[in-house]
């Protein structure tokens, strides 16, 4: 294994075959927006036998180091099947523990659904629903979409409503997303941190789009994207408008606006499996109308220091913080 980093320039010549083709994960804005906090950075894991690259976040707490993979491992542009992912794991996470890397490997974010599991890991079944946007031409992406949803488009369409992209209306989102992850009691980013994000990806690689009824913003999205996939990474919106189909037609316009930019992927970014919470169900039958295929797959976490982690794990249940720090693997299997 080589852990390439864009700060060194002796890794610039692997490092210069990850483009804009690749996801964003990859590419060198995003390793400085991880950068901008000192305790943290952005590792490409290169396997050379494999041919494949993995981005890997590493951060520290005290002593402690962690990491945390960002997207499965690809070769030439396509992810890693399911055997090889697992070849590349079992071999990641002997060299992680052998060099003393890191001590713990914490959950994936949800945009970095897996296709393998090695053993001695807690894990979560987990999905994602995409659209092929570069199989599809424009009509064939609408005909994709359920018939429920193609008419609140219509509806929405005909009253009046208009979406609107650009880091100009992040004012009227972010409220948008505030106010829903409140009444969802989910902790949400700061206006900072989606402000980093726009300094360090710039326009090129991330958008804000808002639907209006009239002059009355009522949803918006915010995407991470290169020309590998658009990832709807935050949504929020409001009930105080009669346009049912809002949110519809703000996904169906941004399929089509990404389209337009040759970006090959929709991904909705996320939707548990096997699911009894009813809040969750009714996001999983969401983001299914809009007629993507089911990507499923895991997150996983391992610990590589076990006795090291015990340490640590017995401070955070002194300062109480072990409740409050659940993941998506803790929620679903307790």
């Amino acid at each position: 294994m080589k852990y390439l980093s864009y700060e060194n320039p002796e890794h610039s010549g692997l490092l210069s075959r990850l483009n804009t083709d690749w996801p964003i994960q990859f590419l060198s804005e995003y390793s400085r927006f991880i950068g901008r906090i000192k305790k943290e950075q952005l590792l490409i894991v290169y396997n050379e036998s494999l041919n494949a690259f993995m981005p890997l976040r590493l951060f520290k707490a005290s002593v402690f180091k962690f990491g945390q993979i960002l997207h499965a491992p690809v070769c030439n542009t396509e992810e890693l099947k399911q055997r090889d992912q697992l070849v590349f794991f079992n071999l990641l996470m002997m060299d992680l523990r052998s060099k003393n890397i890191c001590d713990r490997l914490v959950q994936p974010h949800p945009y970095g659904i897996l296709s393998a599991l090695p053993p001695n890991t807690h894990y979560c079944e987990f999905g994602t629903y995409i659209t092929d946007l570069h199989r599809l031409n424009p009509d064939e992406v609408f005909a994709s979409i359920s018939d429920k949803y193609q008419k609140a488009i219509k509806h929405s369409k005909k009253n009046g409503a208009v979406v609107r992209t650009g880091w100009s209306y992040f004012k009227d989102f972010y409220p948008l997303l505030k106010n829903t992850m409140q009444k969802a009691g989910i902790g949400v980013e700061s206006v900072d941190y989606f402000n980093d994000l726009h300094t360090y990806l710039g326009d090129e690689f991330s958008t804000v789009a808002v639907v209006y009824d009239g002059e009355l913003p009522v949803g918006g999205a915010f995407f991470l994207h290169s020309k590998y996939a658009a990832y709807c990474t935050h949504a929020g919106s409001s009930n105080k408008t009669k346009l049912y189909g809002a949110m519809k037609l703000l996904h169906f316009e941004m399929m089509l606006h990404f389209k337009s930019e040759q970006v090959k992927r929709y991904d909705l970014v996320g939707v548990r499996i096997q699911n009894a919470n009813p809040a969750l169900k009714g996001i999983f039958k969401f983001k299914k109308g809009f007629g993507g295929e089911l990507k499923t797959g895991y997150l996983w976490k391992a610990d590589l220091h076990k006795n090291k982690l015990a340490v640590f794990d017995w401070i955070q249940n002194l300062r109480g913080l072990q409740h409050k720090q659940r993941d998506i693997i803790d929620q679903v299997n307790n």
